[in-house]
């Protein structure tokens, strides 16, 4: 039985534990024995106490605050910290950290440490870039030292495969969460709508522009005869990122005399917050996996995104026209959003269907990604 370690993996917020816990339920699922290496260690053992978490390599302090001989210290601990020692295959985290907005190389040179002494490696479901040039060269290196990549969207396929220099051992796969079953039942009616946001300021983004956008959504949903609650699969969390902070700032801003608007600003465990997202009849998601977990209860999600990965994946969805700029404008958002409202049942029942194919996709991928393990 193959000792797989999932590394780089950060489930604080819900965004993250949905990627995260998708891999790490599936693949026990199929009789490997499966550890979760996470930063913010303790923060992370203490909301989760029944899952096999050890610290990553990357949050030890002793690593952390080391500049000369970091990069010695990385493979020495992979030698001595048994999780690391023990484990057959070392698997970079679903999500979308391999891009220059949060710096790719001490994450990549992990797994090629690992590579080094004897392991197989993998990088499960990742969007790939955009990357600068010197990441991109980064990115080229490192591949020759990863025995599969599956990435979840097209543009993070051509990217890897033309850095990569060929298409071996990288798979376009789809997002993680999918992997998640779907409880796609039938839902009453709320009247309410749940509004996730973010500030985004990377890509010469105006977040004041975005305000005011996400003001008139609310504005849409209220003449529909909805009530809008702001949630996020990120917030509650002492020192750190918390975006029911932007909500309020957008209510102050845009908001402040108009009735019919809460902000739930705590935090909910994971499988508390999949509980409380049935609640709403649809969702209008900045962040691309409060969207996603809705749609996997069922529920349509409208999509605003800043980046691609949430454009592509409403693109593999069939639904494109749920996806608009972080920047749109916000005439067309408003006029798109008053067509999704009115056909919403019959997005109802597309999302329900859909979702049981995304959910088969997930998993023939992940049998393929296993029969790899199992061939290694």
């Amino acid at each position: 039985m193959k000792n797989v370690l999932i590394v780089n993996a950060v489930p604080v917020n819900n965004g993250d534990a949905a990627l995260v816990f998708a891999l790490y339920e599936a693949i026990k699922e199929r009789g490997y024995n499966v550890t979760i290496a996470t930063h913010r260690f303790e923060l992370v053992r203490h909301y989760y106490p029944n899952i096999a978490f050890v610290r990553d390599l990357l949050d030890y302090s002793f690593i952390k605050k080391s500049r000369i001989f970091k990069y010695l210290l990385i493979p020495l601990s992979i030698l001595f910290i048994k999780a690391y020692r023990e484990a057959d295959v070392v698997v970079g985290a679903p999500g979308g950290y391999i891009n220059s907005y949060y710096g790719i190389f001490d994450k990549l040179y992990v797994l090629f440490a690992c590579k080094l002494l004897g392991k197989r490696t993998a990088v499960y479901s990742q969007s790939v870039g955009p990357l600068n040039c010197s990441d991109q060269k980064l990115f080229s290196f490192f591949m020759k030292f990863l025995d599969l990549v599956l990435v979840r969207d097209l543009i993070s396929y051509e990217t890897a495969t033309t850095l990569a220099g060929h298409k071996d051992r990288i798979i376009k796969t789809e997002d993680a969460a999918f992997l998640l079953r779907p409880n796609c039942l039938s839902h009453n009616k709320y009247h309410k709508v749940a509004v996730s946001v973010r500030d985004w300021k990377f890509d010469s983004r105006d977040v004041d522009k975005y305000y005011i956008l996400v003001a008139e959504l609310v504005k849409t949903c209220l003449r529909n005869g909805y009530f809008v609650e702001f949630l996020s699969t990120c917030q509650g969390v002492p020192a750190y990122v918390d975006d029911s902070i932007v909500a309020e700032k957008i209510i102050t801003t845009h908001l402040s005399s108009i009735d019919g608007i809460i902000v739930k600003a705590g935090r909910y465990s994971f499988d508390e917050f999949r509980n409380v997202i049935k609640e709403y009849d649809f969702i209008i998601g900045t962040r691309l996996h409060m969207c996603i977990l809705g749609m996997i209860n069922g529920i349509p999600a409208y999509n605003i995104s800043y980046e691609a990965k949430g454009k592509e994946c409403y693109n593999y969805l069939g639904i494109p026209e749920l996806s608009i700029d972080y920047n749109s404008e916000c005439s067309l958002a408003v006029s798109n959003l008053e067509r999704f409202i009115d056909r919403i049942d019959e997005h109802k029942k597309y999302i329900k269907q859909r979702m049981m194919v995304c959910h088969a996709d997930a998993l023939k991928y992940l049998e393929q990604f296993c029969r790899e393990l199992d061939n290694s």
